[in-house]
């Protein structure tokens, strides 16, 4: 089996990676490893470090230099969307929080 490594973004409780790392290893080829996980909620935190022990957790992805993260093979993420929504302001990427995609593009 080949090891193919894992970076998370705004990775609330982890199901994007844990989503992506399972259908990797039910296809037989891989061997997924999850690296790291940057998720800012304090509660994500505890059930992020309860799933996945081994991962190393990042905060705040405004923060983070890229340098100092390990280099995955896959970076995996959904980001804030509620200034998209219909119900809300409508801002898009001009958005307060849907802005933070530019993060995730930067890393």
């Amino acid at each position: 089996m080949k090891s193919l490594t894992i970076g998370s973004t705004f990775s609330g409780i982890g199901l994007f990676e844990l989503g992506l790392a399972m259908g990797l290893a039910k296809d037989g080829r891989f061997n997924p490893e999850i690296l790291w996980q940057i998720e800012i909620d304090p509660f994500c935190h505890r059930v992020l470090n309860a799933r996945f022990p081994a991962s190393v957790k990042h905060h705040d992805i405004t923060q983070i230099k890229t340098e100092n993260l390990q280099r995955p093979d896959i970076i995996c993420g959904g980001w804030p969307c509620q200034d998209h929504s219909v119900a809300g302001k409508q801002k898009g990427l001009d958005g307060e929080k849907s802005s933070l995609f530019w993060h995730l593009f930067r890393i």
